[in-house]
């Protein structure tokens, strides 16, 4: 099979999904079910400009007079490799089950502030997740950090009475998103983008559960530094 031929062939059953995806019909053009997709997911909204990039590339490939159309250019090797890969992600995105996966400790909220601390230096985390009146929150070092700066005098036998509740109060409630096992790893890597552009408060992490209820048990977390591994891997 040429180049041109496995590019239609993609081509075909990537128009066939988005109109899936989408519900609209097969008769409407390639950059409208693009901007369709892209409008509910994450992931095509990234490829979006690349994907209608090559919607004119199918079109200079075939001869649309007579039938069947005429193949009439070649793709290049890596514009085909390009083409299947991104097309092979939009039709199936990474999940951030099981990518983010991870056994998340809850503390309770009467719990000693020591043992949190000491947790959280032994694994080098800066956030933990939870569970207040049966919701998810998150403790971060920040929150920690500003407890901390509110003692005046400095008392460092504070610490020994201090538990999770005293300083939950001071993070911030809106400093974490809850996303469901079946959300994208491009919504989580959108989700953080999102806020920074807004000029939003950070968001710390997000915790993942089964269904994106707070009060289910998390099953995993991404923080900001996840993506500069995923990035850099």
């Amino acid at each position: 099979m040429s180049n041109a031929d496995e590019f239609i062939r993609v081509f075909n059953e990537l128009s066939a999904h988005l109109c899936a995806f989408t519900g609209l019909e097969s008769g409407v053009s390639f950059s409208r079910l693009v901007d369709a997709a892209a409008s509910k997911s994450a992931t095509a909204r990234k490829h979006a400009s690349r994907l209608k990039a090559f919607g004119r590339l199918r079109n200079a490939i075939v001869h649309h007079e007579g039938y069947p159309p005429e193949i009439v250019a070649e793709p290049i090797d890596r514009a085909l490799t390009d083409f299947k890969a991104m097309a092979a992600e939009v039709r199936t995105p990474e999940l951030v089950i099981p990518r983010f996966q991870a056994e998340v400790r809850c503390f309770a909220p009467n719990e000693p502030l020591p043992t949190v601390l000491e947790y959280m230096r032994q694994h080098d985390y800066s956030q933990v997740a939870v569970r207040q009146e049966g919701r998810l929150r998150l403790l971060t070092t920040e929150g920690v950090a500003r407890y901390f700066s509110e003692w005046t005098p400095w008392d460092p036998e504070r610490t020994q009475y201090a538990d999770v509740r005293d300083v939950l109060q001071y993070d911030l409630p809106d400093g974490f998103l809850i996303l469901s096992s079946s959300q994208t790893v491009d919504d989580a890597r959108e989700a953080f983008a999102t806020e920074l552009g807004r000029g939003q408060v950070r968001l710390y992490a997000l915790l993942i559960t089964a269904s994106g209820d707070a009060r289910e048990e998390p099953i995993g977390i991404v923080t900001p530094w996840d993506f500069l591994v995923l990035n850099h891997a």
